[in-house]
């Protein structure tokens, strides 16, 4: 966690590597959260995009206190932002509908991607279920009730190293489920 702090400091300072880093490590993470938002591949890449040029221009604002979660929430209001626009595009488009059937084309859009959503969220949940204890337990620790890796190793008495491990490994156990399932 310190090591990365200094990446970010370093990064917030104009260090390209240093920013490069931050773009290799959480490149995955932002463009999931785009996609779940956006359901299209190649604009999902897009914000993912505008997420990083963000986080640069930004950067020099981070407090300090959760840089994931920041970085989740900048591409998460990323993708929104994109949302509206299309919809309002949609709604230019279609503004020789009358205003009912335009809100019914938006009301059904965002009923599938609610439903889509819904549904990866609990076949992820049931994936996480199924893991082993000691892996389900470290990973809803760290992923639902946002504890660092410091604090879950001095909860469970062990290193840091073997939360990162248990994380690695469920989050390899889950990817291959899902590559599985799909």
């Amino acid at each position: 966690m310190e090591n990365e702090e200094l990446i970010i400091k370093a990064a917030a300072k104009g260090n390209e590597q240093a920013f490069r880093i931050i773009v290799e490590k959480y490149q995955r993470f932002v463009y999931n959260i785009c996609f779940n938002v956006i359901r299209d591949s190649q604009h999902a890449e897009n914000i993912a995009q505008e997420t990083f040029l963000q986080l640069y221009k930004s950067l020099k604002l981070y407090e300090y206190k959760g840089f994931k979660t920041w970085l989740g929430k900048i591409a998460f209001n990323k993708a929104i932002d994109y949302q509206r626009k299309i919809s309002s595009i949609k709604k230019r488009e279609v503004s020789l509908i009358g205003e009912e059937e335009v809100t019914a084309i938006i009301h059904q859009d965002n009923m599938a991607e609610d439903f889509f959503r819904k549904e990866d969220n609990k076949k992820i949940i049931n994936m996480c279920n199924e893991l082993p204890e000691v892996y389900r337990d470290t990973v809803k620790k760290y992923y639902i009730q946002e504890k660092g890796y410091a604090e879950i190793a001095l909860e469970e008495g062990v290193s840091i190293k073997t939360i990162e491990s248990r994380l690695y490994r469920a989050k390899k156990i889950l990817k291959e489920r899902w590559e599985e399932d799909a």
